[in-house]
């Protein structure tokens, strides 16, 4: 039978995944051995992977329920199996609307992610997150979609373990700010802004740092700064029009040459025009815009209004 195993491990290794995934079913609904029961956990993870790549989402999620019950049954001494549930369990999450990262967690002792799940690795010179990076900034997104007390509560713990293995990393401290958000306390959520913004310059921090103040000149500053560190114009609509509407009445020809270029934007992406972009565009019909390099000029000056 062992042999018949072997077997099975070499088609896996072969690539024959779905012909090992045959194989290993009803050897596995016959006998859960020690080698039988590692072989399916494998087999059924590369089997979810293909599955999901291929958009069949409830059999994959059938496929990761199985996983879960299977994996506590399984001999798992070097951690493998543990770090494979957590990415089959990210792969859902990130591809399937109705898998929530932050809900399997509930049912996952986060104490459980080891040193190994927080060292990040480099590929092609590129940094690449860890495992727990990655887990907290898929739960940083769902918080952030929906940012209630009740879901701070839930993603306490892994903040918790996840400040003690890199406190400084940007996933944690951004998680860190959304919860200070979330309790109400905006100047400490904000500071921690201000010290990320002194090591990364990415655009998304600018404008996630203006939601959070209500100085004016700062907001502005801040804008300025996220469009000129933004590399792909779609991701500029939302910041465009924020600026274009605080700058309607003091600078309305850079809010024109913002407000046009949300429309050409929208039009060449095929996105629907906000409402409020259709209405701010009417209401500045007879501005002239200012020029291309006038408004790089205004970023370039930080958005100091003369």
């Amino acid at each position: 039978h062992t042999m018949e195993i072997r077997e099975i491990f070499q088609l896996r290794k072969d690539g024959k995944i779905e012909e090992a995934y045959a194989a290993i079913r009803p050897a596995y609904a016959q006998h859960k051995g020690h080698y039988t029961t590692i072989c399916m956990f494998w087999v059924a993870s590369d089997i979810l992977h293909k599955r999901l790549d291929a958009g069949q989402q409830k059999e994959a999620a059938g496929i990761f329920n199985a996983l879960c019950r299977l994996y506590p049954t399984m001999d798992d001494g070097d951690g493998k199996g543990r770090q494979a549930i957590l990415r089959a369990a990210l792969a859902l999450s990130e591809k399937m609307k109705i898998f929530s990262m932050l809900d399997f967690l509930q049912t996952w002792d986060v104490e459980q992610l080891g040193e190994d799940d927080w060292k990040g690795a480099t590929a092609n010179g590129h940094p690449v997150p860890s495992l727990g990076q990655r887990i907290v900034s898929r739960v940083f997104h769902e918080v952030n979609e929906k940012p209630t007390v009740e879901n701070a509560l839930k993603e306490m713990p892994l903040l918790k373990v996840a400040l003690q293995h890199g406190r400084y990393q940007l996933a944690t401290q951004r998680l860190l700010a959304l919860n200070y958000r979330i309790m109400d306390e905006r100047a400490k959520a904000a500071d921690v802004y201000r010290q990320l913004l002194q090591h990364h310059h990415q655009s998304y921090l600018y404008s996630e740092l203006a939601a959070l103040t209500d100085n004016r000149q700062e907001i502005i500053h801040l804008l300025c700064q996220a469009l000129f560190t933004q590399r792909d114009e779609k991701f500029s609509i939302t910041t465009r029009l924020r600026l274009a509407l605080i700058l309607e009445q003091s600078a309305p020809r850079h809010a024109r040459y913002e407000a046009d270029k949300c429309i050409a934007t929208c039009q060449a992406a095929g996105y629907k025009i906000p409402v409020a972009l259709s209405q701010l565009v009417t209401r500045l019909q007879k501005v002239t815009p200012v020029s291309e390099q006038e408004e790089r000029a205004f970023y370039q000056g930080c958005g100091n209004e003369e």
